[in-house]
């Protein structure tokens, strides 16, 4: 079997119940991208907060998101990198809302800095 011929039906939005049954069931499959599962999803006014978002699955999603207009806080420990991100994002979506968290998962305090700074902030 070539994984190329997999794809699943997901729901593409929590309220899949305002979808039609096309949209409901559409079809994903290795290939597709972050930002085609939520092709149909406006984040107008959500405020998410993702950790990782320097490389791979967790930068992709941050994009995603932030070109769907949700507000994106991003978590890392290498705001270097994370800068980088926001630029890029920035040059596709000028009035996108990016902010920085530092944030090292590995350190409990880390965390908690982390944790309140996003309460004192959102």
């Amino acid at each position: 079997m070539n994984t190329n011929d997999l794809s699943v039906n997901v729901p593409v939005s929590p309220s899949s119940a305002t979808l039609s049954s096309s949209e409901r069931n559409r079809k994903y499959g290795p290939r597709t991208n972050a930002l085609e599962t939520i092709a149909d999803v406006d984040l107008t006014g959500r405020t998410i907060l993702i950790t990782g978002t320097t490389s791979g699955i967790g930068m992709e999603t941050a994009r995603a998101l932030a070109l769907k207009g949700a507000q994106v806080v991003m978590a890392n420990r290498n705001i270097v990198r994370a800068e980088a991100l926001k630029a890029r994002i920035l040059a596709e979506k000028p009035d996108a809302k990016i902010d920085m968290i530092m944030c090292d998962l590995s350190s409990l305090q880390s965390v908690q800095a982390a944790a309140n700074e996003y309460k004192d902030q959102h």
